[in-house]
């Protein structure tokens, strides 16, 4: 009866603790156990928020991305085997620019095989903008089959809040004329881009899409390094290879902005300088 009695109270008391919740909670980092750590409504890139954007409100720094749009290669009369690429790059964020992202890009034979690899930078892309823009690279080894790219890698200093930056819809090129001379193998095309924006347009990337029956079949860049001043225009020359006819209803010309953020400007100084000091001291 004793023993009886006891085990009713215990079953008693654990009853209690039940409909008061006084059980005991795991202690599992991260939140409940089965979760691994990760919480809903984290971003992309798996930083922490910042709140050092103007508004003064966290926000979370998202990765860039990049889509390939099209792939070309040929080799060209003077002998260089030139890979061409057009490629359409995304900042998610609304509080700031991303700076100096890195984009590899792996070049592969007929087979699939890797035949050598490369890299660029993105340059500033505004918040909240898509830009488009044509790549070329001389390749040192044939001419390759096909391309594929990685996602943009940054650094912390690649995300910078901007209320000054130009975004690509303020920058309106034209192509105004094109010509051949004879006997060489290039096609000079010329236009002009104007800055619709408020703010100056330090260096301004045109890059000119070629099609054939509405499908990219080539394309070029060129960098203006004069800076376009809010509504003034600047005029551009590119120097195209004749691989293929040129048709100005099927020539697309696209201006974006493509500049040296001055975090990256400095650190470019300062390793210059660096540099020189170093061999003045050697010759000294």
């Amino acid at each position: 009866m004793k023993h009886s009695l006891t085990a009713f109270l215990l079953t008693l008391a654990l009853f209690c603790c039940l409909l008061t919740g006084c059980g005991p909670t795991p202690d599992v980092p991260g939140g409940s156990e089965g979760s691994n750590g990760s919480s809903s409504g984290s971003t992309n890139s798996g930083t922490k928020p910042d709140d050092s954007n103007s508004g003064g409100v966290s926000a979370p720094k998202l990765q860039p991305s990049i889509v390939m749009e099209s792939f070309s290669a040929y080799h060209d009369a003077a002998g260089a085997d030139v890979a061409r690429c057009v490629f359409r790059a995304t900042n998610p964020n609304t509080a700031y620019s991303v700076s100096r992202a890195r984009v590899d890009l792996t070049l592969k034979d007929a087979a699939g095989n890797v035949q050598e690899t490369t890299y660029f930078m993105l340059q500033t892309i505004a918040p909240g903008d898509t830009v488009r823009f044509a790549y070329t690279y001389k390749c040192k080894k044939g001419v390759p089959a096909s391309a594929t790219c990685t996602q943009p890698s940054t650094t912390a200093s690649s995300f910078q809040p901007s209320a000054e930056a130009v975004r690509s819809s303020d920058l309106h090129a034209v192509v105004t004329g094109h010509s051949t001379t004879s006997g060489l193998n290039y096609t000079v095309i010329s236009g002009t881009v104007r800055n619709l924006s408020k703010y100056t347009c330090n260096r301004t990337r045109v890059s000119v899409i070629l099609k054939k029956n509405g499908k990219v079949v080539s394309s070029d860049f060129v960098l203006l390094t004069t800076p376009i001043p809010s509504g003034k225009e600047s005029s551009f020359f590119i120097s195209h290879a004749s691989d293929i006819g040129f048709d100005p209803a099927e020539t697309e010309v696209v201006a974006i902005p493509w500049y040296i953020a001055i975090p990256a400007l400095i650190e470019v100084i300062g390793g210059l300088t660096n540099s020189v000091d170093k061999n003045t001291a050697a010759l000294t």
